[in-house]
């Protein structure tokens, strides 16, 4: 049990101050796949593309909690510590249209 903790209560420990940052690991990959065609009419000129970001859906988290939480219940799943706070963006789809003339 941490110091000053009472045996029924939660006690919250700041392991690593707020500015430094815990990471799992450094390198992290995520695709992105434009597809995108020009068209000409007379004087204008149309692009249109289709942009899929994330197009593996990758999930790797990007931050981690830095305080660990003891309370009687958690102590066999580990506590809080380095439970993943943020999580790369899902993979989306974004449509795109410009017209110049």
């Amino acid at each position: 049990m941490p110091v000053g903790a009472t045996a029924t209560g939660t006690t919250t420990i700041q392991i690593t101050h707020n500015v430094n940052r815990v990471y799992a690991d450094n390198r992290r990959t995520q695709v992105d796949m434009r597809i995108a065609k020009v068209l000409r009419f007379a004087r204008t000129r149309s692009d249109v593309g289709l942009d899929l970001n994330n197009l593996f859906n990758t999930n790797y988290a990007t931050g981690y909690s830095t305080t660990y939480t003891y309370s009687g219940g958690n102590t066999a799943s580990g506590g809080t510590w380095r439970n993943p706070t943020s999580i790369y963006v899902p993979r989306f789809v974004r449509v795109n249209y410009t017209i110049n003339f």
